[in-house]
Parts: C-alpha cells; sequence; structure tokens
C-alpha cells in the first residue's frame, strides 16, 4: 500500500508537469511519456484502491478511486482526438 501510494504522488506529479509542458506549446515528442506515466499512476491507484478495501477503508473512496481509473484514460482519448 505504501508503495503505490509513493508511485501515485510520483508519477502523477511528472504526469502532471509533462502535461503542463505539453499544453504551453512544448514537443509533442513528450506525449507518449505523458501517457506511460498516466497509466503507471492508474495501475497504482487501482492496487491502492483495492488494497484500501481490504483493510477497511469507506467504501466511497474506493469507488471513487475506481470511478477515477476508468474515467481517466477516457479522458485522454478526448484529448488526444484535439490534437
Amino acid at each position: 500500500m505504501r508503495a503505490a501510494l509513493m508511485t501515485i504522488r510520483t508519477t502523477g506529479l511528472f504526469g502532471l508537469v509533462v502535461g503542463l509542458v505539453i499544453w504551453a506549446g512544448g514537443p509533442r515528442l513528450l506525449v507518449p511519456i505523458h501517457m506511460l506515466l498516466g497509466v503507471v499512476t492508474m495501475a497504482a491507484l487501482l492496487a491502492a484502491a483495492l488494497a484500501g478495501r481490504r483493510l477497511g477503508a469507506p467504501t466511497g473512496r474506493v469507488v471513487g478511486a475506481r470511478l477515477w481509473v476508468v474515467v481517466t484514460p477516457a479522458d485522454g482519448r478526448i484529448q488526444q482526438q484535439l490534437f
């Protein structure tokens, strides 16, 4: 659980920074790196949600995390079509 949380924090932060650079007109070469960071972040979030469920985390947080894991890639597909 601890490793998943640290992974979420680090890859999420780097993904956010890379995403902002891309949106600010940075090189499109960074898009695959941004996508990879997103995949790793979502995998870690799903792992944390499943571990939290076993450890008795509130149901709303577990469901919210699982929904976020589904919604984020869908949003990425929409963003990809904009370019």
